[in-house]
């Protein structure tokens, strides 16, 4: 009895190697992405012909901004209007497009193409940067986005 009882758990054991799946770190990568991002803050950096200036923050965690990346690959950057109640009761998109995550990288596209690199992925925080150079006046410029899911994890809002 306990030599089949063996064999049965030897053969389940093999059995689920087959049943599962897994999936690659870029579909992992966006299933983590879709949701409702608050835009808490946003860090900008200077550099000037190799000087780099003082950083500076602009503090937008008394905002109500959001990022809302949908899993069919669009986007919403919005302002969100709420209530007294607290409730949100409309939000007003200022800026729509597509996403795309590749390789560590957001290509984000409404009136251009943009990329962010990620800094930071979880299910509460989302940190992406942009670095952008204009070559012929030596200036660079990088942009670093500080997020905060609002919506529950894998749903769509």
């Amino acid at each position: 009895m306990k030599r089949i009882l063996k064999s049965l758990c030897l053969l389940l054991v093999i059995l689920s190697g087959f049943t599962f799946s897994s999936c690659s770190e870029d579909d992992a990568g966006k299933l983590l992405i879709v949701g409702t991002w608050r835009m808490d803050k946003i860090d900008y950096y200077l550099t000037e012909y190799g000087d780099t200036h003082e950083v500076k923050t602009l503090d937008l965690s008394n905002y109500s901004f959001v990022t809302k990346f949908f899993a069919d690959g669009t986007f919403k950057y919005c302002a969100l209007e709420i209530n007294p109640d607290g409730m949100i009761t409309e939000d007003n998109a200022f800026l729509e497009g597509t996403w795309n995550y590749s390789d560590g990288v957001i290509t984000i596209t409404s009136y251009g193409e943009e990329k962010y690199d990620i800094v930071k992925l979880d299910e509460i925080n989302l940190v992406m940067q942009i670095v952008t150079e204009e070559k012929e006046i030596e200036t660079v410029h990088k942009y670093i986005h500080y997020m905060t899911r609002l919506s529950e994890l894998f749903k769509e809002s």
